[in-house]
């Protein structure tokens, strides 16, 4: 972008490193866009050492987020500067606000396993910094974003990364997040930094409450002296759902105080698979559901457009009956989904991805049995089977059968005109 003139500010939205955060309109390529703009300005109070630190921190941000890319990190779209040297910096445009706003300024409620998403699509996103030779330094709720009905969880605010590589005692962070040793090791950041302040996010999406609230009018060295001598929120506060005591293991160990002790990211990643919790990746809006096909005791099937990657998919919609909060059959389904994600076989059908309902229903969308089931042909048409095609049928059928590391029976044969 070159001429921040094709801005039009609006309200104001937060305050990031180094700078604050409006809405904003841009007008790009004879489009106009919904964005978020970070703006810096030189402050005359700063001293010179200041600047030029703010400067070179600023730079980074911008030559980090050009260099990522992934879908749990936000995206900048370009940088500017005025006449007045004033750094206009354009972002992707949150459009449900930070996860601090959600969890902390906001009435609206979030099942269990949305809380389990977010947080396992952030471990994604750290995991991607962390395999690039990065650390964030100042991961908390304000600087994770929500995207896409509260589905999307993103990583922005980058002015404190870090290169692995490079020396740094520098003393950055928010101390209510910040790992102990920091503060006995001279500021000497290493990834296990990032997983402390992954353990306490964990805690605070799960409780929905502030990190150490109750010393808040306590000055914040002594609350990191605190911190320092083992203090820690009550992880019982994070217990609120049933079969939620599983991570608390998992809390404990990100927040430990010997960082040998915490996990990796990619460990962590481990654990919510071993959980088989899976992405509701699929905006429900994408969907258009059609004619109901079949009903069960547990799911409806309707026939379905799906668009995605800029064309319509026929597929076929498989929506839970219930929007009352389930854990058993919620767990149940999602393990259903993680086996059948990892799942590659000509013989089963092929499970597309997930999403959600506006009431909060599962809703997986498998690809179209383009003619149907194999009852229905049986019993209810008057197409003749030769001899040959029933044998195939069943051939396909052991094949599937056959698979006895399966852990579940939840397959369909394929009937197609090519049978």
């Amino acid at each position: 972008m070159d001429n921040v003139s094709n801005i039009k500010l609006g309200k104001r939205i937060g305050c990031g490193s180094y700078g604050v955060v409006h809405k904003a309109i841009w007008q790009a390529n004879d489009q106009l866009k919904k964005i978020a703009v970070k703006i810096i300005q030189e402050n005359n109070e700063d001293s010179e050492t200041e600047i030029i630190n703010k400067k070179k921190n600023i730079l980074n941000e911008i030559r980090n987020l050009q260099q990522f890319n992934h879908r749990n990190i936000v995206t900048l779209y370009g940088a500017a500067k005025d006449p007045d040297n004033t750094i206009y910096m354009i972002f992707e445009l949150a459009d449900c606000g930070s996860l601090y706003n959600f969890l902390h300024c906001s009435a609206n409620d979030v099942s269990y396993v949305d809380k389990i998403n977010w947080m396992a699509q952030c471990a994604k996103g750290i995991d991607y910094l962390h395999s690039n030779n990065t650390i964030h330094r100042d991961l908390k709720t304000q600087n994770l974003l929500l995207f896409d009905k509260y589905r999307r969880l993103k990583i922005g605010d980058f002015g404190t990364v870090k290169q692995l590589t490079t020396i740094n005692t520098e003393f950055i962070g928010t101390i209510r997040y910040m790992a102990p040793e920091l503060v006995i090791a001279n500021g000497k950041y290493t990834e296990k930094c990032d997983v402390f302040s992954f353990g306490i996010i964990f805690w605070e999406v799960m409780s929905r409450k502030k990190p150490f609230e109750n010393l808040k009018d306590m000055h914040p060295l002594a609350i990191q002296k605190k911190i320092l001598e083992g203090l820690r929120p009550n992880i019982y506060d994070a217990i609120t759902y049933e079969g939620s005591d599983c991570f608390k293991r998992t809390i404990e160990e990100c927040w430990a105080e010997d960082p040998g002790i915490r996990p990796s990211i990619k460990e962590l990643i481990g654990v919510f698979k071993i959980n088989r919790i899976v992405y509701c990746n699929v905006n429900y809006d994408d969907i258009e559901l059609g004619k109901m096909v079949a009903s069960g005791k547990y799911n409806e099937v309707y026939k379905a457009t799906w668009y995605t990657e800029g064309q319509y998919k026929d597929v076929a919609a498989h929506i839970n009956r219930s929007c009352i909060p389930d854990f058993k059959y919620e767990q149940s389904t999602l393990s259903i989904i993680y086996y059948l994600k990892n799942l590659k076989h000509e013989n089963i059908a092929t499970l597309y991805d997930v999403s959600k309902t506006h009431d909060n229903r599962i809703c997986l969308l498998f690809e179209l049995a383009d003619c149907g089931s194999l009852h229905n042909c049986l019993h209810h048409t008057e197409i003749k089977i030769s001899y040959i095609v029933k044998l195939n049928w069943m051939l396909q059928f052991v094949k599937v059968v056959d698979l006895t590391w399966m852990p579940y029976l939840f397959m369909r044969i394929r009937i197609t005109s090519n049978t």
